[in-house]
């Protein structure tokens, strides 16, 4: 997500929720919060199991997340 959120806690419960809510989904480890050292930053994490996933495609996905949040600073 981009921008300033009016409640980040509420747009990271949402987003988990539809995961955890999607067809085909089972949560295998429930959401848990982290706040790493020194960031400020809060970070959800979940695991959610698909009984049907194409790995391949979920690899090019993760490629271009990994390429558009990679970006030099400034």
């Amino acid at each position: 997500m981009y921008g300033r959120l009016a409640s980040p806690a509420l747009a990271r419960t949402k987003i988990l929720e539809g995961a955890a809510e999607s067809d085909g989904g089972t949560v295998v480890v429930p959401a848990t919060e982290f706040r790493p050292d020194g960031s400020g930053a809060v970070a959800e994490c979940q695991v959610v199991q698909y009984t049907d996933i194409d790995l391949e495609q979920a690899a090019v996905e993760t490629l271009k997340v990994r390429a558009e949040i990679r970006q030099p600073i400034g």
